[in-house]
């Protein structure tokens, strides 16, 4: 579990950003490596403080703080955004006045007092902390500094390692630094598809973060934290997620043994799936075998699943369907299943359900968590599991290309779009 992902989090810009400076701000206080390293890239004094040897006390670390509240003769001002500012950028820009403003991040020690404004887009966020420096200290001679957030990932990720190669790994650092990867892959160093072999380390990660960062890269493209799973949002009727992700790679012999899954869930919620039994639309899906884009052909897998969940949190899944049975998965069968069903009618559920498999229950643990558990009600929806499998040497291939693969993911997502998109709306 990642501290810095929780279940049914909000998954608003807003929150993010502050989970961001939070999770920074519990980085420093609990990792005393990070703390040294942070502020000695900041303050070109740093190293001529003496500092005590229980130092805890001897810095303050606070997180959207009045800027009257500070105390301290040196101040210096820090922008981190994805963008680098110099020094003549920040003395030029004019100070946004506002009343009392708030700062993101502050870190005092000695005499000295750090004011940072956080940003993770490329906002310019000059004039709202010069106006920060002023509120608190109208004559101060503040020193300027520009920590992108390139250069802060890069720093977090080299004290991890170091940490790790010690023996004396934080697993705060190492979380958020795996939430930045997640949610921010162009802040890292990744690898391009053609500079892989089938002997990289960590091959399927590198793979999926590369992925993962062309992807973002595109306009129509918003990527998601959806519980627990990165993926990347869908505005179809029957589907709102796509996740883009390997095949097993454990065993490949060679990279060509290797394809690119795009995985969307259509019908995972009832709304979703009175969209995709529209016209029966499910059981051309569960039959679809392929899928060309630009001449070429990609094969498709789809599976069905029964999934039942309980405030929002699926807890019960049955995909053990036979496909001699994929004709009974059908707008009939919905109509009869899905929606909200309550303790008494349960046996009900059973004998819709037990046409596919008598033993069910057994497999989708039904019995543990809705049978003998104390729910009086539950939610069940039929989706169907849809994979486009794209040879991994084909994307390879692009990447060898100026922008070649941006355009080749393009295509592709542009194709998925057209042939899934307006299914049911």
């Amino acid at each position: 579990m990642n501290l810095f992902r929780f279940y049914g989090e909000s998954e608003s810009k807003e929150k993010l950003e502050n989970n961001l400076t939070k999770g920074l701000a519990l980085c420093l206080k609990y990792d005393p490596s990070l703390l040294h390293s942070f502020i000695a890239e900041i303050d070109p004094l740093y190293s001529s403080i003496t500092i005590p040897p229980q130092d805890s006390s001897f810095f303050d670390i606070g997180i959207q703080v009045p800027s009257n509240g500070l105390e301290g003769e040196r101040v210096i001002a820090v922008s981190m955004t994805v963008d680098d500012y110099t020094s003549a950028q920040y003395d030029a820009v004019k100070k946004r006045l506002t009343k009392s403003p708030i700062i993101d991040l502050v870190i005092t020690y000695a005499d000295t007092v750090i004011i940072c404004e956080i940003k993770p887009t490329n906002e310019n966020c000059l004039a709202q902390l010069k106006n920060q420096v002023f509120s608190y200290k109208k004559n101060a001679k503040e020193t300027f500094k520009s920590f992108s957030w390139k250069k802060v990932a890069a720093l977090i990720e080299k004290v991890t390692n170091v940490n790790k190669s010690m023996g004396q790994p934080s697993h705060i650092s190492s979380d958020y630094l795996d939430m930045l990867k997640g949610h921010f892959p162009m802040w890292h160093q990744i690898s391009r598809l053609n500079e892989l072999t089938i002997r990289t380390k960590n091959l399927q990660y590198n793979i999926e973060q590369r992925l993962i960062e062309v992807c973002s890269s595109l306009n129509e493209m918003e990527l998601t934290d959806f519980k627990r799973r990165i993926s990347f949002q869908l505005k179809w009727a029957m589907a709102t997620e796509l996740k883009i992700q390997t095949s097993e790679i454990n065993g490949a012999i060679c990279l060509e043994d290797i394809f690119i899954e795009f995985c969307f869930w259509a019908g995972d919620t009832k709304k979703q799936g009175h969209a995709l039994f529209k016209g029966d639309y499910a059981q051309q899906l569960l039959f679809k075998k392929n899928m060309t884009i630009r001449n070429e052909a990609f094969s498709i897998n789809s599976e069905p699943y029964i999934r039942v969940s309980s405030w929002q949190k699926g807890i019960a899944w049955f995909d053990n369907i036979k496909k001699e049975d994929y004709s009974l998965f059908n707008k009939s069968l919905f109509d009869k299943l899905a929606g909200r069903w309550r303790v008494k009618d349960w046996a009900k559920v059973d004998k819709l359900v037990s046409k596919f498999d008598l033993d069910w229950k057994e497999q989708s643990k039904w019995d543990d968590e809705v049978e003998n558990s104390n729910r009086t009600q539950v939610d069940i929806s039929m989706g169907v599991r849809t994979k486009l499998y794209v040879p991994f040497s084909t994307l390879r291939k692009a990447e060898s290309k100026n922008n070649g693969l941006n355009i080749k993911l393009r295509e592709i997502l542009q194709a998925m779009n057209t042939e899934f998109g307006s299914i049911g709306g």
